[in-house]
């Protein structure tokens, strides 16, 4: 009996010092270098970014262009978490359905985003550039086949003020 106790505490003692599984990182640990409020202004056009940490370690976003202080055309929620393949980053854009964008490719101060069914585009970049700016790159083609790049750089800022356009 002693003998058999002994081995039920060995095997106790080794199962305790086994290592468990690895967690893979959140996107807020990832990716501390997106959260803040980003912007770019352009005569009376501000184009602008806003990311937050979320209490599970998932990543809040949202883009606007405001135009003389009122938010017109574009809109956009945006959500990174993760996901079975890693991170993927989805995204609501004026009312249209979610898209879903897989990981492909996470650095120090960059992340790749890529979803080939989709129209455009078909990859999100993120880039943190050494002078702490940071570059959003949406790539892909054109209806008619012909490679198509939108960038944008911004600037760590805050968000400008803004009010709904009036009817």
């Amino acid at each position: 009996m002693r003998r058999e106790v002994t081995r039920l505490a060995s095997a106790l003692i080794a199962a305790s010092c086994a290592t468990s599984p690895e967690v893979a990182p959140t996107a807020a640990e990832q990716l501390p270098w997106l959260v803040g409020a980003w912007n770019t202004v352009e005569s009376d056009t501000t184009t602008e970014e806003r990311w937050v940490a979320a209490p599970d370690g998932s990543l809040l976003g949202t883009g606007r262009v405001v135009v003389r202080g009122a938010i017109i055309g574009f809109s956009e929620t945006l959500h990174i978490g993760r996901s079975s393949g890693g991170l993927t980053l989805t995204t609501w854009v004026g009312g249209q359905d979610p898209v879903m964008f897989q990981a492909d490719g996470i650095t120090a101060d960059t992340a790749t985003f890529r979803n080939d069914t989709h129209d455009f585009p078909t990859a999100i970049t993120y880039h943190r550039t050494s002078e702490g700016e940071l570059e959003a790159k949406a790539t892909g083609k054109n209806p008619d086949g012909s490679p198509r790049e939108e960038m944008w750089t911004l600037q760590a800022g805050t968000a400008p003020k803004a009010t709904a356009p009036t009817p």
